[in-house]
């Protein structure tokens, strides 16, 4: 994983190979819990609930949505941090904020492709 990170490969997980949906998505949460946002499957009727394990929360996205909007208000008032939700963010988290909700955008977009 650490490695993947430094290279700025994004690592996928092993492929889930029992025929189970329920095991599937179980594996897929504890993968996410690992930093895991990929994971590889061998049956295609696994992709949607798989998938819908791996992405971001509402409540993940609510917070990024809010993080990224108060941190470019304050650095549009020359400040280098922002106040959310009683927590100072800076650049990093601002960063993993954009980066999730690009990652949600892109779901979002497959989803309505389908």
């Amino acid at each position: 994983m650490l490695e993947c990170r430094a290279a700025r490969i994004e690592p996928v997980d092993a492929p889930y190979t029992f025929s189970d949906v329920e095991g599937a998505v179980a594996e897929a949460r504890y993968s996410r819990r690992l930093g895991y946002q990929t994971k590889s499957l061998v049956n295609p009727a696994m992709v949607k609930a798989v998938q819908a394990a791996l992405a971001p929360a509402a409540a993940d996205v609510a917070l990024a949505q809010e993080t990224v909007q108060l941190f470019e208000a304050a650095r549009a008032r020359g400040e280098d941090r922002a106040l959310v939700r009683g927590l100072w963010v800076e650049v990093p988290t601002y960063l993993n904020a954009r980066r999730l909700l690009e990652r949600a955008r892109g779901l979002q977009s497959q989803e309505n492709l389908r």
